[in-house]
């Protein structure tokens, strides 16, 4: 809903002549997001920063004066590890419990919990880490976020995803640890909308 697919070819070792497919939203997020979802799948051992599953972050041109304020992406490093990078980096919070680089379907959730100044991460709908940190200031982000991508490709450096994205989800709440498991135990996705889930971005 309110996407369109991209397609571009990216200078990435892994596969530089093939095309890397991705989503980008037609509308920057009307609220600050707080909690971020996605189901996602990556081959074990593969090489490298494994991209982006849900990000809006440009580089320098983010901004006209050329600082990369107001972005947020969701992205796996190259150890595997769940990073979440908000407004610059203010925070930059690694998840470093798990290397997810496992070729199983993972479902993993971040909450931003402004409450608490701390960062959940959830996996399969458990509890896995929470990073205690200044969890930054409230942001909806300059430009609209791609998944499977971010927006680096005027720059030369992007993070197509090296791997496959079953679905994402962004909320407007700090999801509970009750509705985090009823998100992930709902089996069929796409029956989460507005209108069942108000909280729904």
């Amino acid at each position: 809903t309110n996407g369109v697919i991209y397609s571009a070819s990216f200078a990435d070792s892994y596969d530089a002549n093939i095309p890397d497919a991705y989503y980008r939203s037609t509308k920057q997020y009307l609220e600050t997001p707080n909690t971020f979802t996605a189901t996602f799948k990556v081959a074990s051992g593969t090489p490298g920063r494994i991209g982006s599953i849900i990000g809006n972050y440009a580089g320098s041109y983010s901004t006209s004066t050329k600082h990369p304020t107001n972005s947020i992406n969701l992205e796996i490093n190259d150890k595997g590890q769940l990073r979440f990078y908000w407004d610059t980096g203010n925070p930059d919070v690694v998840f470093t419990s798990k290397d997810f680089r496992t070729g199983l379907w993972e479902h993993v959730t971040v909450v931003r919990d402004v409450k608490n100044s701390c960062f959940h991460l959830y996996n399969n709908g458990v509890l896995l880490e929470t990073k205690t940190t200044n969890t930054g200031n409230d942001i909806t982000g300059i430009f609209a976020p791609a998944i499977g991508n971010d927006l680096r490709h005027s720059d030369s450096v992007n993070l197509p995803f090296k791997g496959h994205i079953k679905n994402v989800a962004v909320y407007s709440d700090a999801l509970s640890s009750q509705e985090v498991a009823v998100e992930y135990a709902t089996e069929d996705k796409k029956t989460i909308t507005k209108e069942t889930n108000e909280k729904l971005l």
